[in-house]
């Protein structure tokens, strides 16, 4: 069992990544929808109807894997580090997401993106 190989606080180890990126999601989604939403209705070019709500929607949806898949790639590089008896490498989030930037580059932190946006 992970508490008799790795101990109790291993159960846990999850909890701050994922936390992190739920709030992220949460911020990136409720703030551009509702900017989106008000910036075309005061445009005078929409009426308060189901297409203002499709593009706020779609844009927020948008902006929030834009801003969660860095978080996601280092939760999942977190998380995996221990497995296989191999040291632990990253410190935090923070280390993870910098040393991720540092050894691969800005795009590395939406490895995986394609797949994702079509399940969505």
């Amino acid at each position: 069992s992970i508490v008799r190989k790795e101990g109790l606080p291993m159960l846990w180890r999850g909890v701050v990544p994922t936390s992190t990126r739920a709030a992220l999601v949460a911020a990136a989604e409720l703030g551009v929808y509702d900017f989106t939403k008000t910036r075309l209705l005061r445009t005078g070019l929409f009426s308060d109807s189901p297409a203002v709500y499709l593009v706020s929607s779609l844009l927020a949806t948008l902006s929030a894997i834009a801003v969660s898949f860095p978080v996601d790639v280092a939760k999942t590089r977190m998380i995996n580090q221990s497995i296989g008896g191999e040291p632990v490498r990253y410190r935090s989030m923070a280390h993870c997401l910098a040393s991720t930037y540092q050894e691969r580059g800005f795009l590395r932190m939406y490895q995986g993106s394609l797949p994702s946006l079509t399940r969505q």
